[in-house]
């Protein structure tokens, strides 16, 4: 009796900006020629990172590349040697269609066939001259399988650049200063006075004010509109006073007139500053 086994695929392929450049620039460098390379990958339970491509040498035609050669062991006696944390990062391979179009040749399936069985898994590209690009993974490791058309994401991070934009964006740009020192009264769309009758002004409100804060007023907060009484009060007062006292004054006598029901009458604009 035959039993059905379902399987998901959960990790997200990765490349990175610089093996997808490698791969571009080489097909299109190759022309009608194919071409191919070994993948170093970064692998987790959640990710397979493709971090770069390297090019061994290789005997290569319009319609296939042989990379089995004496280039192989070139390749991986210079790792060896040089860069040997490369090593067990060698899990995947690479090559090009040029103009053919992406897809799987017979060859391709018994190379691929072939990793997967050194290495336990084994992840192939295939990407052609029209920037199309294809992904599969073979698994031999616990039990063979091939998982096809695997969705992709590419990496364009680059440090150098990213270093560049950080140094410039210190020297020309000036973000705006927020003050928020003792808020007590909201001013919607102006800002708010605090404790000490000081103006602060902020382009976005954090928090909703509490409940029993004092409703604004109709005026910009550096003018006071008074009728003739209450003005002739101010401009005799005015001059003694501080900045924050005409404030007070300007504002009580607002008060005084708005109970009197002057405030109707003609008017005056007075400065508090």
């Amino acid at each position: 009796m035959r039993e059905d086994i379902s399987f998901k695929f959960d990790q997200t392929v990765v490349i990175s900006g610089k093996a997808f450049m490698k791969m571009q620039y080489w097909t299109e460098m190759m022309k009608s020629y194919e071409i191919g390379g070994m993948l170093v990958i970064e692998e987790t339970q959640d990710q397979i990172f493709v971090e770069d491509v390297l090019l061994p040498e290789q005997e290569v035609s319009s319609a296939e590349v042989d990379m089995t050669g004496d280039g192989m062991a070139k390749l991986f006696t210079y790792l060896a040697n040089k860069k040997p944390e490369l090593v067990p990062k060698i899990r995947g391979w690479w090559h090009s269609h040029h103009n053919m179009g992406v897809g799987w040749s017979t060859t391709d399936d018994n190379t691929s066939e072939m990793l997967s069985k050194r290495l336990g898994s084994c992840l192939a590209i295939n990407t052609d001259s029209s920037g199309n690009i294809l992904v599969r993974l073979d698994i031999y490791d616990p039990f063979k399988m091939v998982i096809d058309n695997i969705p992709y994401m590419i990496e364009y991070e680059d440090a150098k650049i990213k270093k560049f934009c950080e140094k410039e964006m210190e020297k020309k740009i000036t973000k705006p200063t927020v003050v928020t020192n003792n808020l007590n009264r909201y001013y919607p769309y102006q800002g708010y006075y605090n404790d000490n009758d000081e103006y602060s002004y902020k382009e976005e409100y954090e928090e909703e004010p509490p409940q029993n804060t004092v409703q604004p007023i109709d005026y910009p907060w550096h003018v006071h509109w008074l009728p003739d009484d209450y003005y002739r009060q101010f401009m005799l007062a005015a001059p003694a006073l501080t900045v924050k006292k005409r404030k007070r004054l300007a504002k009580k006598l607002y008060t005084a007139a708005e109970k009197k029901g002057t405030l109707l009458e003609t008017c005056r604009s007075v400065r508090v500053e």
